[in-house]
């Protein structure tokens, strides 16, 4: 797997080694896909909300699937996902230091 995370913006490459792990632990339902690549995209949401909140983050998520299970049927064989995430250590229920603010299809 591909990551391309800088360490520009507000968040150390640290942080965004986080958010990474986050996306990984929340597509653990897509068995019989692997992810190809997550980037990080840069501060804030892609579509402008959030514009003000610092502690936002776009990443891109790209998959392939060889096979398919109850919950990735609907799914193309490949794809991207857009993830929007809030830094938020204090909510974070994995240990990533991230938080699912929105996702879909890129």
């Amino acid at each position: 797997m591909k990551v391309e995370v800088p360490a520009s913006g507000p968040f150390t490459a640290g942080a965004l080694h986080g958010g990474v792990r986050h996306i990984e632990h929340d597509v653990s339902f897509m068995r019989g896909c692997s992810i190809k690549a997550i980037s990080y995209v840069g501060p804030g949401s892609p579509d402008g909300e959030g514009a003000n909140d610092s502690n936002l983050a776009t990443f891109l998520m790209s998959y392939a699937c060889d096979t398919f299970n109850a919950r990735t049927m609907s799914m193309s064989p490949r794809g991207s996902y857009v993830y929007v995430l809030e830094h938020a250590p204090d909510r974070s229920s994995d240990g990533s230091g991230w938080v699912t603010r929105s996702f879909g299809n890129g």
